[in-house]
């Protein structure tokens, strides 16, 4: 149904990327809302982190409407910066601090 990551970034930088890849079969069911919810839930279980970020396609619209919804902020836009599926792609950054995080407030 569903993979999700956590990975630790540079360590001054208190941030932990998450990253997901869900099977369309299970979509429009609100899982992937609830399943990165609680994984951004549990990145700031960890006092030291203080930043999520997530990285994706710019193409994948599901993954960046997801990002949106459940209160990520795009910051960033790169283009043609990852070479995907046998071409140049852009990349898009979404992030939440800490203090932004309804759960953490």
């Amino acid at each position: 149904m569903a993979s999700r990551r956590i990975r630790d970034a540079v360590d001054t930088e208190r941030t932990a990327e998450v990253g997901w890849a869900f099977s369309p079969d299970f979509g429009g069911r609100g899982f992937a809302t609830e399943a990165v919810t609680a994984l951004i839930d549990l990145v700031f279980a960890t006092p030291r982190l203080r930043r999520v970020v997530a990285q994706m396609d710019a193409r994948n619209e599901s993954s960046a409407r997801l990002a949106r919804r459940i209160g990520l902020r795009r910051e960033a836009h790169f283009r043609q910066n990852a070479w995907i599926k046998n071409e140049w792609t852009d990349t898009v950054v979404f992030a939440t601090l800490r203090s932004e995080w309804p759960t953490s407030l």
